[in-house]
């Protein structure tokens, strides 16, 4: 959900946020790239009740990412999106999660140090969607950075990307070690 929407009460952003009893596990997804609106939505998601917070820097969407400069926009800018996360982890009573991928592009694969970075600021697991902005969606997804990650940090780390069939499951878990 737009943590801009949360707080300017978006009557179709706020009904997403609406849980019941027997939706659990569920965490809420919070994206934005200002500190102020990303504390506020925390405060407000975690008030519904869900176990966990995520924030959504992967979203390769260009109105989120390019225009809004959320998502995987912010990989551009890993200082500010580390910034956010910090600001995200203290406001929130709740554990906090990210959800990523590789780095904008090709030439500014980032994930490892993000990795280890987010984890050092408290984040309680990670999911890493196995591409680059820049691929959006196409191409295959790079799992071997998924293992990488993997290996560089203590949190579960959740393999996103490429799997469409049940063997792909098995075949992600054996090739990456993920969670």
């Amino acid at each position: 959900m737009s943590a801009e929407g949360l707080i300017r009460a978006a009557a179709k952003t706020h009904a997403k946020m609406l849980l019941a009893a027997d939706e659990h596990p569920v965490g809420i997804q919070l994206y934005g790239n200002r500190h102020e609106a990303l504390v506020e939505s925390t405060h407000l998601a975690a008030s519904q009740g869900p176990d966990l917070i995520d924030i959504n820097f992967g979203c390769p969407v260009k109105k989120i990412a390019c225009k809004s400069g959320a998502g995987s926009g912010l990989l551009r800018e890993p200082e500010l999106l580390l910034s956010l996360t910090r600001a995200v982890v203290a406001a929130s009573p709740l554990p906090v999660t990210v959800k990523t991928r590789l780095g904008w592009d090709e030439d500014s694969i980032i994930i490892v140090d993000l990795a280890r970075r987010l984890e050092d600021l408290g984040v309680k697991a990670l999911t890493l969607h196995a591409r680059t902005r820049s691929q959006m969606f196409k191409g295959t997804a790079a799992w071997e950075w998924i293992a990488r990650v993997k290996r560089a940090v203590s949190i579960p780390v959740i393999g996103n990307g490429d799997v469409k069939e049940p063997e792909d499951i098995r075949r992600m878990f054996e090739e990456t070690g993920c969670d």
